[in-house]
């Protein structure tokens, strides 16, 4: 009976141990994080950007998106090619069933496809690099390509920001 009373015992003070030493370990783990990452310090607040020095005489907002490109399968109409300063779209598939596959082919990226309601579907935002992107989108047995250009914008007359 004192040996089974002395093992309890033992057990207890073992597993309160191992706690501890658990939480001492990962204690001082996270206080190294912590220091590594600089919450601490204070020269974070007492720097500035190089280029706040000279703020821009003008500044011009940056837009990053633009109204979606709407698509009603039924009419299988030819979309007009498109220009925008904008670096990414959306489309809109209206009484379309699913798309098969909806890609850049001037980068390669693939848009995912959200089911809005009944055949009306929306895509992701596309990615559009500089110059033409081509979008081919595909639904059923049609194929359609839409054409995109995305312009480099161009500074006001007078400024030199961009």
């Amino acid at each position: 009976m004192a040996y089974r009373q002395n093992n309890q015992s033992l057990t207890r003070s073992l597993i309160l141990w191992t706690f501890v030493i658990f939480a001492s370990l990962t204690a001082a783990n996270a206080l190294y994080v912590v220091t590594l990452a600089g919450v601490w310090s204070d020269q974070s607040s007492q720097r500035q950007l190089a280029s706040d020095s000279h703020p821009p005489a003008q500044t011009v907002p940056l837009k990053v998106k633009d109204e979606p490109i709407t698509i009603d399968c039924q009419f299988k109409q030819r979309i007009k090619p498109r220009k925008t300063l904008y670096a990414n779209t959306r489309i809109v598939l209206k009484n379309c069933e699913r798309a098969r596959s909806i890609i850049n082919l001037a980068n390669n990226s693939y848009a995912d496809l959200f089911f809005i309601s009944k055949n009306n579907w929306t895509t992701d935002f596309i990615v559009l690099n500089h110059g033409l992107n081509s979008i081919e989108i595909e639904w059923g047995a049609n194929k359609q390509t839409i054409e995109i250009n995305r312009e480099k914008p161009t500074a006001p007359e007078g400024s030199k920001d961009l």
